[in-house]
């Protein structure tokens, strides 16, 4: 029998080789010293302090912060102390002197602005008794706020001199916009303020009652209330400050004023409170109503009153409504805006207002601007 032969290997598809994967034991043995692994791991592992020393890191904490809390409030308290034993002598030196005029020249308001009264002129004491020469204290308001002490103070506190006391009085003190300019009565000489038109002067003539409220503000039990109230330190710091510039330029300038004044004269107007124009978003402000009467000529009646401080004496009550038209004495207003139109007749009316005062007081034969 026959022997097959062998298969071709030529005819087989051929193999790649393969060589085989070399698999490696991990390394067992570490590297370096083993102390030195010992203390690389050691390190790297995360620490945590113990729990009683974690305690006893609150507890000390806490403690140091009720410590600090206490301490603060010991020296808001101590600084609060402070400033209201500073007041209280304050008010010992110049307190009375204006408590009592304030009651008096706030009851002789309402006593001017309440029920209408018939004119009174007591012309034998004026004769003796000229206001346009002397130092005193003026306040204007309209009717609706010369009620109370609290309305009557914040009416005040918008009382400006005017075209009645420039024309009733004879000022000699110089324009208010002729001193240096300033942001804060701190930046004035001593015996000067720093007035509504941000310049450095002598409080003029008569002495508006604006002025004396906001010097005597400091002692008033309003700003007590305020210390008394404040919640820290920083507002005490502001509260102590705003005493010391009162203390020291206000309050003496305030005092010495009211030392000085021997009269009070006041001028409530029955005009209405001022009514605001209705605006549109994005479109200019439309002049107010109150402006649009006055720049038409439209005047109310307003009530004067004169009283001489030394004896509380009412000298002079009347009413006076004067008429006065620009246009007729000058052809046209000289400008066309309407709240500069108002502005100059309300001082145009104010000023007829008193030339009529003087001629009811006796001191002037007229009454002509």
């Amino acid at each position: 029998m026959a022997l097959a032969a062998p298969p071709d290997h030529e005819d087989q598809p051929k193999r790649r080789f393969r060589p085989p994967i070399r698999r490696e034991a991990p390394e067992t043995t570490s590297r370096g010293l083993s102390a030195v692994e010992a203390s690389r791991a050691e390190r790297n592992k995360i620490k945590r302090p113990p729990l009683k020393v974690i305690l006893w890191f609150v507890m000390i904490i806490a403690v140091g912060l009720v410590l600090y809390f206490r301490w603060e409030s010991n020296q808001v308290e101590s600084s609060r102390q402070k400033l209201l034993t500073k007041q209280r002598e304050a008010v010992a030196v110049f307190g009375q002197q204006w408590q009592d005029i304030r009651t008096d020249v706030e009851r002789w308001t309402a006593e001017i602005g309440g029920r209408a009264e018939t004119d009174h002129v007591d012309k034998e004491a004026l004769a003796g008794f000229d206001v346009r020469n002397l130092s005193g204290i003026y306040l204007r308001l309209r009717k609706d706020q010369a009620t109370d002490s609290a309305t009557i103070k914040e009416a005040a506190m918008a009382s400006l001199r005017d075209g009645f006391s420039s024309c009733l009085v004879h000022n000699k003190a110089e324009p208010p916009t002729a001193g240096a300019e300033c942001k804060d009565s701190t930046e004035c000489e001593v015996g000067q303020f720093c007035n509504e038109y941000a310049r450095c002067a002598k409080p003029g003539q008569p002495y508006n009652l604006r002025l004396a409220y906001r010097a005597f503000s400091a002692l008033s039990p309003e700003f007590e209330r305020e210390v008394r109230e404040a919640p820290n330190g920083l507002t005490l710091r502001a509260l102590d400050l705003a005493f010391e510039d009162s203390k020291r330029i206000d309050l003496p300038i305030a005092a010495d004023l009211l030392a000085k004044a021997q009269f009070f004269l006041v001028v409530v107007d029955e005009r209405p409170p001022p009514v605001s124009a209705p605006t549109k978003e994005g479109a200019e402000a439309a002049p107010s109503p109150d402006d649009v009467d006055a720049a038409a000529g439209v005047t109310y009646p307003s009530r004067v009153g004169l009283y001489r401080l030394s004896d509380k004496k009412l000298l002079l009550r009347v009413t006076r409504d004067p008429k006065i038209d620009l246009k007729l004495m000058t052809g046209r207003l000289p400008t066309d805006s309407v709240s500069v139109s108002a502005s100059i007749q309300r001082q145009a009316h104010s000023c007829a207002l008193a030339n009529e005062v003087k001629k009811a007081a006796g001191y002037a034969a007229d009454g002509t601007l």
